[in-house]
């Protein structure tokens, strides 16, 4: 993986686990599709409202990097996130994989994944 792409990782899990948004938005491109497992965001605004519905559902959301893998334009970043819901208290604690593609400094989009496999397999095809 080049220094840029594994600094721009760094950078923006970084700005996520301390809520900052303005980090955040600085490195995505305006019109982001941002797809997470569940849905799409699409725009700054977008990631911006996710991350707020994510602090209303749950404690101390983070996002833990396990494994970086460069393919071209994409960054696939294999992660363990881990939080605790509101209100129930129940753990949350998955295995996860994020696809990034990176122009320009910038992450123009990001696709989730449910498992590491899945998202190894996403930028294999």
């Amino acid at each position: 993986m080049s220094p840029d792409q594994a600094e721009w990782v760094r950078r923006a899990y970084e700005a996520f686990n301390r809520r900052d948004n303005d980090a955040l938005a600085g490195l995505m491109d305006p019109d982001i599709e941002f797809r997470t497992t569940v849905e799409t965001a699409h725009g700054r605004a977008g990631v911006e409202e996710w991350v707020r519905q994510v602090d209303e559902l749950f404690d101390d959301f983070q996002i833990e990097i396990e494994e970086t893998l460069e393919a071209g334009d994409r960054v696939v970043v294999l992660v363990h996130e881990h939080a605790r819901a509101k209100g129930s208290g129940l753990d949350v604690d998955m295995r996860i994989g994020h696809v990034w593609t990176l122009r320009d400094g910038r992450a123009v989009a990001m696709h989730a994944y449910p498992t590491h496999a899945e998202a190894r397999a996403a930028v294999a095809a």
